[in-house]
This record gives C-alpha cells, sequence and structure tokens, in this order.
C-alpha cells in the first residue's frame, strides 16, 4: 500500500487561498472530494487538484466578471 499525501483543511484553504469554512462548505455539497480519518478530515492533493482544474475559468485582462443576478439587481423591493 502506498501512503498518499493528504493535505488538512488549512492546508488546502491556504492553497486556493480561501477560507476554511469555503473548504467544508465544499466538502458538503460534495464539489470537493475529503476522506474522514476519525475526527480529522483530509483532502488529497490529487481531489485538490481536480476540483481546480474542473472550476477554471477564463478570464481576459480588462474585462470584468458578470455579477449573479438578484432581487437587489433587479431593483425589487424585498420590504413589500
Amino acid at each position: 500500500m502506498i501512503a498518499l499525501p493528504l493535505l488538512t483543511v488549512q492546508e488546502a484553504s491556504k492553497r486556493l487561498s480561501v477560507s476554511q469554512s469555503q473548504i467544508y462548505r465544499l466538502i458538503a455539497t460534495g464539489k470537493l472530494t475529503a476522506i474522514r480519518i476519525g475526527k480529522s478530515i483530509r483532502i488529497r492533493n490529487e481531489d485538490l487538484d481536480n476540483f481546480t482544474c474542473q472550476n477554471q475559468t477564463a478570464v481576459k485582462r480588462g474585462v470584468k466578471m458578470q455579477r449573479p443576478v438578484t432581487l437587489k439587481h433587479l431593483g425589487a423591493n424585498r420590504n413589500k
């Protein structure tokens, strides 16, 4: 059996430059595969690499990313 290099949630969050809670959300929604060892959660390097490859977005220089459309953007008043 070959030992796999495993990352902690903290290490994965540093690699992706996101919060640890964002990593937990990705795991909970099934977007990022993780391994539970006792009470610890570990992420394989390969799974983190696969996640980043599957979620790449082409960003061109000088092009603004579009914000998602929300009720606020449509001018709807939520207090009605």
